[in-house]
């Protein structure tokens, strides 16, 4: 069971990992002891901010490894198939900062996702 302490710095590390703990909140399960996480209140102000901030770096990562493509078609492929579940992580913050339910298919995800910001899917095809 976790110490006070723990429960703490969590409690105030809400504002900095709220996805994460947004995560943590959908998909656990109760062992033993108090439900705290069920308490814990995670405000949405930083939201748009941190997908901002973490969409950024993702897309940079993703510029320096698609340069090392060398323009193979399937390198390029593989770094798509790579890259597609981080990015699915991302959709899923984006998803709550719109209040739409995640689809639980990576590729209705992403169709999903360009009702919000339009992107031309058919990199996706």
């Amino acid at each position: 069971m976790p110490s006070l302490s723990a429960w703490k710095i969590l409690k105030n590390s809400s504002e900095v990992f709220l996805i994460e703990l947004l995560d943590m909140k959908e998909n656990y399960v109760i062992l033993h002891g108090q439900d705290r996480l069920k308490r814990l209140f995670i405000g949405h102000a930083n939201m748009r901010f941190q997908l901002k901030h973490e969409l950024r770096g993702k897309l940079i990562k993703l510029w320096e490894r698609y340069l090392l493509t060398d323009g193979s078609k399937e390198k390029l492929a593989s770094l798509f198939i790579a890259t597609l579940s981080t990015f699915q992580l991302q959709l899923r913050g984006e998803f709550r900062l719109f209040e739409v339910t995640d689809p639980f298919r990576k590729y209705e995800a992403v169709c999903q996702f360009a009702m919000h910001e339009p992107f031309e899917l058919a990199v996706f095809d």
